[in-house]
């Protein structure tokens, strides 16, 4: 959709000046993209401007030389919409339990609660909350962390939902281990059964669900060499990442984290 014209808030100021503008919901997040594009951090509360987002505004202001109150005139807001387009509407945010407002999203205060001794990135699609988990972990570990956390590992039912957990971990080099010859990353909710008794047999999400597994060139390939049974990372032959998945080793091997999903309630 195209953007609204703000009406110039010359004359008014502060919160009068904002609360003139009728910032909607969805321009509330934009204008949160765009704090983030220009590196300034906000607090996740939907549709609010609280918390961190205040004190990012302030920053910018104070950057900027205007009076530091943390209310939005209507050429910033119109500033940061813009910025917050060119970002993107699937921003990943980093997140500290400390830091939230009261009012956060439920699921996002149980999961940053849950991963305090660990670092996280989350981002919101059609309603679902994902998270990206930071940290070598196997797969049942992984499994179990997941439900703890009030949800499960994350799993493709469109490509617009892979599309959107490929972009959580997009750029960010902590998820990756490559080297010359081969790439491998973060734990997804893929596993196989263990009375398969080939490579590519037994396979199924976590949740049921049916569907393709993304596999990378000639995966899965774990039982082709022993009798283990198989769970699903990112990875691929080459040393670029490419969002393809290969098999680990159930009991053995392990990501560089894991992505899990909350269901919106």
């Amino acid at each position: 959709a195209a953007a609204r014209d703000f009406e110039s808030s010359e004359g008014l100021s502060g919160e009068t000046a904002e609360r003139a503008l009728q910032l909607t919901a969805s321009e509330i997040e934009g204008i949160k993209h765009g704090l983030s594009a220009l590196r300034l951090s906000s607090d996740p509360t939907p549709g609010q401007l609280v918390g961190s987002t205040r004190a990012a505004i302030k920053q910018l202001q104070f950057q900027r030389g205007m009076t530091p109150d943390g209310f939005l005139t209507a050429e910033t807001a119109e500033e940061l919409l813009t910025l917050g387009r060119k970002e993107g509407p699937n921003l990943a945010h980093y997140v500290d339990a400390a830091t939230l407002a009261p009012s956060v999203d439920p699921r996002l205060r149980r999961v940053a609660e849950y991963f305090t001794d660990r670092q996280i990135k989350y981002g919101y699609l059609e309603g679902t909350l994902y998270v990206a988990v930071l940290g070598q972990i196997q797969f049942d570990d992984a499994l179990a962390d997941a439900e703890a956390a009030g949800g499960h590992l994350a799993v493709y039912s469109s490509p617009e939902e892979k599309q959107f957990i490929d972009e959580l971990l997009t750029g960010d080099d902590r998820f990756w281990m490559c080297g010359e010859t081969f790439c491998w990353g973060a734990v997804v909710g893929y596993f196989q059964a263990a009375a398969a008794t080939q490579s590519a047999e037994g396979w199924t999400a976590v949740t049921g669900e049916a569907g393709d597994i993304p596999w990378a060139p000639y995966w899965p390939n774990v039982k082709d060499s022993s009798n283990a049974t198989g769970f699903a990372v990112y990875g691929n032959e080459g040393p670029v990442p490419l969002f393809t998945l290969v098999d680990f080793r159930r009991f053995e091997d392990s990501g560089t984290g894991y992505v899990l999903e909350v269901p919106a309630p």
